[in-house]
């Protein structure tokens, strides 16, 4: 198996380094707003006279539910656009391995051919570096079209994370779902086991708060060892805010002390798990264990808005558990960060850009996102402010969920407090990334050091001269 996935990575970087991916990217003057873009009010306006046709490529396929996210994306985009052809080519998942279809989709673009527009997944089993795509210019420079958009107000949207998509200051990929992972536990909980959230000010401060309530055990749960998923301390690096790759010079970091010194940190309990000795407390439906006491925390790795709000938070105030509390990882210095995972862009052979920089428009626009009849179907949080705002005062009025497997129930609205907090944590982020191999990489080279096999520094140099080769290939 593992000489598969090395095979499949190699392959990656093959068709990567086609893609001129050794080739420094023109050096471009960085965005830029004025006091009148910067007063404008993003909307969507319908045009009949833009023509020609689009093709727009999606790695998930379609569902038959007309009301579902991407068939009401192509039906509000047919509506706005009724001139422009658009034709989706959606790839099914089921069918194609994501690894497969990205190095088939770098291939093409190298050829100059394939879609108009692409969504791309970077998570789980990704194989594409999308920062290496944007040096090599796989995709077009959308930074004049929103820049130029009379309808289009940066501020409307989570810089940060609008930030992840730009090479060298200009807008090539446009975060479509990110990750802002959380701890979520009750004021009751808290106060029991003697856990203080307002001691949490960074990584290392809300590990030294969170650890010794997980191994003393205050509350005497049956399943001690399940009382949280460890999925995102293994990423926690990721969220350090430690410059590993300047992917503006393409050059390495891998010796800052402070990355050193959380792994010493964290490194006796990750290396428990590494070792299967404990088992990961995991679930998207996380009500349940904070209702009835199976759980001290849980650390939700990928927080997903429909999970949360329509699935989570309205059942724990349902049974009058109304004082949840939030707690975002965060950086060494204090800051939130955020993981793209998806994200959607205009290939550099698009033949009709300004169709293109519409579908991407709409794709994160507030009248899309919160759309009546999308907002209860639609999972992902999204780079325009404003629609997460809209989606989360939608959430504060009762609707009609299916709990279980014996029904519907009505369920409150959430609460001021707790929208308050989410919007909080959200307007918090001062970094985004997009996810890549080198993540992952890193989690793997780490592996030997949590386990004790290696040194810190002999992991750190293997896993830096790999690093240094996959970026520079």
């Amino acid at each position: 198996m593992k000489r598969k996935i090395a095979a499949f990575i190699l392959s990656a970087m093959i068709a990567l380094s086609a893609l001129g991916g050794c080739a420094q990217a023109e050096t471009l003057e960085p965005i830029t707003f004025t006091e009148e873009e910067l007063s404008r009010e993003t909307k969507m306006v319908p045009n009949p006279d833009l023509t020609g046709e689009l093709t727009f490529r999606y790695y998930y396929g379609l569902s038959p539910d007309p009301t579902f996210r991407d068939n009401a994306l192509y039906s509000m985009y047919r509506k706005y656009f009724p001139n422009v052809d658009l034709r989706v080519e959606a790839v099914d998942f089921a069918n194609t391995p994501l690894r497969e279809y990205q190095i088939q989709l770098a291939t093409e673009i190298m050829a100059g051919s394939g879609p108009d527009v692409v969504f791309l997944q970077l998570q789980g089993e990704a194989a594409l570096n999308p920062y290496k795509m944007m040096q090599a210019g796989a995709f077009l420079d959308l930074t004049d079209y929103f820049r130029n958009d009379s309808n289009c107000n940066p501020s409307d949207f989570y810089q940060p994370v609008m930030e992840a998509g730009r090479y060298q200051g200009r807008q090539y990929l446009v975060p479509v779902y990110f990750q802002c992972p959380l701890i979520v536990t009750t004021g009751e909980i808290a106060e029991q086991t003697g856990f203080h959230p307002e001691n949490c000010v960074d990584l290392k401060s809300t590990w030294e708060e969170l650890l010794p309530v997980l191994r003393e055990n205050p509350m005497n749960l049956p399943e001690k060892e399940m009382v949280h998923y460890l999925y995102t301390p293994y990423w926690a690096p990721a969220f350090t805010g430690l410059p590993w790759i300047d992917y503006e010079t393409q050059e390495v970091h891998l010796d800052d002390p402070r990355l050193e010194e959380y792994c010493a940190f964290i490194k006796d309990e990750l290396s428990l798990y590494s070792k299967e000795k404990r088992i990961p407390y995991y679930t998207y439906d996380f009500s349940p264990a904070l209702e009835q006491g199976t759980s001290h925390f849980v650390d939700l790795a990928t927080g997903d808005m429909e999970g949360l709000t329509r699935f989570n938070f309205r059942y724990l105030n349902l049974d009058g558990i109304d004082d949840i509390i939030l707690i975002p990882w965060q950086a060494m210095d204090g800051g939130s960060e955020a993981l793209i995972n998806e994200a959607i862009g205009a290939t550099q052979n698009c033949k009709n850009p300004e169709a293109a920089y519409q579908l991407i428009k709409l794709w994160i626009s507030q009248e899309f996102f919160a759309n009546l009849d999308i907002w209860g179907q639609d999972q992902q949080p999204i780079a325009n402010r404003k629609a997460m705002e809209a989606y989360m005062r939608l959430m504060q009025e009762p609707m009609v969920v299916y709990r279980d497997n014996y029904g519907v129930q009505d369920a409150p609205g959430l609460s001021q407090d707790l929208v308050e907090q989410y919007l909080g944590i959200l307007n918090g982020i001062t970094s985004a990334r997009l996810s890549s191999p080198e993540l992952y990489m890193v989690q793997d080279g780490l592996r030997d050091y949590f386990n004790g096999n290696r040194s810190y520094e002999s992991c750190i140099s293997e896993l830096q001269s790999k690093l240094e080769i996959y970026v520079t290939e």
